[in-house]
């Protein structure tokens, strides 16, 4: 029974050759990476506006990375903990000087968020910061 299970597994792998899922050749899998700059999603950072002891609103925004090329991409989530942490830190200090009724300066925003990939990562990981959405929620 074993032998035939073992020969029909052959069989169907023969067949299925490099179309049966995760089946691909060895030089496929040293295929080069895409040329180009490749981005990295953010999950949404969100930090509260906090005048004496009330919160008066949240910032959020929605980022992504620009990144050089596949190794810069790995290297960001690998330290995608670390990261979030700083650019929390630099958002939080961008908040405690941010107007509570002006909506948030993006490029003072894209400035902190670039110097806190170069302090985590080292310089010239993050070509840019791109932020597709910022708003603003009132607490409820």
């Amino acid at each position: 029974m074993e032998r035939r299970f073992a020969a029909l597994l052959a069989l169907v792998l023969a067949l299925a050759g490099p179309t049966w899922p995760g089946l691909a050749h060895a030089e496929d899998a040293h295929a080069p990476a895409p040329a180009g700059p490749l981005y990295v999603p953010i999950d949404p950072l969100v930090v509260p506006l906090i005048r004496g002891s009330d919160v008066r609103r949240h910032l959020i925004f929605v980022v992504q990375l620009e990144v050089a090329d596949a190794a810069a991409g790995a290297r960001v989530r690998e330290m995608m903990p670390r990261l979030r942490d700083a650019y929390l830190r630099a958002l939080a200090r961008l908040a405690d000087r941010q107007d509570d009724t002006a909506p948030p300066d993006l490029e003072r925003v894209k400035r902190g968020l670039a110097t806190a990939s170069g302090q985590v990562l080292g310089q010239h990981v993050v070509l840019d910061v791109l932020v597709h959405r910022s708003f603003v929620r009132r607490p409820s």
